[in-house]
């Protein structure tokens, strides 16, 4: 997100504040991306009630099957 600040100025976003939207670490440079990269299996997931709570509030199905419906709608319109 370096360039988060002109983006929210020029563009906006359609859902904010931001940070409650985007839950997990945020980063600038290549090397804070390679180190969040390296440590996102090794440490515990403190954004994981964060990301759960954006999940409940956009996804109307959270049972592993999205492809399959996806899947399903495409196949239908060629039927």
């Amino acid at each position: 997100t370096p360039d988060l600040k002109e983006y929210q100025e020029e563009r906006g976003f359609c859902l904010e504040p931001f940070e409650e939207w985007t839950p997990g670490p945020k980063v600038v440079t290549q090397e804070q991306l390679q180190s969040a990269i390296r440590n996102c299996n090794k440490e515990k997931d403190q954004y994981y009630q964060a990301r759960r709570k954006v999940r409940n509030n956009v996804h109307q199905y959270i049972d592993g099957n999205s492809s399959v419906r996806v899947w399903n709608f495409i196949s239908s319109l060629y039927h």
